[in-house]
């Protein structure tokens, strides 16, 4: 458990890690420590269609070039920009492809069906939002800056029971080459 105080009045905010709360009836979360997106390839049901990853990030604040869509979908401009922010929808073969090469830090959320074009997980939150990923089969919701709290979701307490599991083997292989 991890406390965070702000302000003069001490408000305290409590955070609880590791441990499975229901989020609304049938929708289970876990708040662990900087999980990774790497954590998706074991997380990750193969036999499911999609992953939706949204306010995918691209660049590093510097000016570089990007073909981007700014005329359409189907058409690339070249452009200088700094950073790019983005939503997608990939097979879920494919997503296992790339995950390797993608920061750690991630938003994604693996799907049976493509979600309806209103989704929009910036926007709808709580109840609304589990209702929309039910009716697109979901598995996994996995929401992290990689570097502080993170949060895994999921309709299965053993998706999060597994999280759980990789992320206490993964502190304990860091502190293992740490103590070496």
């Amino acid at each position: 458990m991890a406390r965070m105080t702000s302000g003069r009045l001490r408000n305290t905010v409590t955070i609880e890690i590791n441990r499975i709360s229901e989020a609304s009836p049938g929708v289970y979360y876990v708040v662990l420590w900087c999980p990774e997106s790497q954590i998706l390839s074991k997380l990750l049901d193969p036999d499911m269609a999609f992953v939706l990853c949204w306010d995918h990030e691209v660049g590093d604040y510097s000016w570089r070039e990007f073909d981007l869509p700014i005329l359409g979908a189907r058409e690339s401009t070249n452009a200088l920009s700094r950073n790019v922010k983005f939503d997608f929808i990939v097979s879920t073969e494919r997503f296992l492809q790339i995950l390797p090469r993608m920061r750690p830090a991630i938003k994604a959320v693996q799907v049976g069906r493509v979600p309806p074009d209103y989704l929009d997980i910036k926007q709808i939150h709580g109840k609304p939002l589990y209702k929309i990923l039910a009716d697109c089969g979901w598995h996994v919701l996995l929401d992290t800056p990689a570097n502080d709290y993170g949060r895994v979701l999921s309709p299965k307490r053993e998706v999060l029971e597994l999280a759980i599991e990789i992320m206490h083997m993964e502190h304990q292989t860091t502190e293992k080459k740490a103590g070496s």
